[in-house]
């Protein structure tokens, strides 16, 4: 929220300063003290309680927790899409959803269709490669 000219150098009232905190999440839990000064507030959509200014929020700056938790979501949307091309360029199909780097997960080789759990990070390291066509391919050579 843009705030309006006549606000940039009048001090606030207290009903002005309660709406611009209420367009970026918060609902103030005590007195407007001024813009400047933190104020205590709880953020309507999860809950938490902080104190930010009023100034910040003429800014736009919504709550840190949320800002903070939708960061970490986009990561991870951003880790399972790479890790699901890495398992699938390795010849295998993810069964369920991407757990994390280190967890176990439960794959399909596309090649012999045997079930396998794998972890991302030591796939990494090790190279990923399903032990019964591997077994399949030196048969083959022999």
């Amino acid at each position: 929220m843009a705030a309006p000219k006549s606000w940039s150098r009048d001090r606030l009232t207290d009903d002005q300063a309660a709406a611009i905190m209420k367009a970026v999440g918060y609902k103030p839990l005590e007195p407007y003290p001024n813009s400047r000064a933190p104020w205590r507030c709880r953020c309507t959509e999860c809950g938490e309680i902080s104190t930010p200014r009023v100034i910040n929020a003429r800014m736009g700056r919504g709550c840190r927790a949320c800002s903070r938790r939708q960061m970490l979501a986009a990561r991870r949307v951003a880790a399972a899409a790479v890790a699901d091309a890495f398992v699938q360029a390795a010849g295998f199909e993810p069964l369920e959803l991407y757990p994390g780097a280190a967890a176990p997960w439960l794959c399909r080789c596309t090649g012999c269709g045997k079930t396998r759990v794998i972890r991302v990070n030591s796939a990494r390291t090790r190279g990923l490669s399903c032990s019964a066509c591997l077994g399949d391919r030196s048969a083959d050579a022999a």
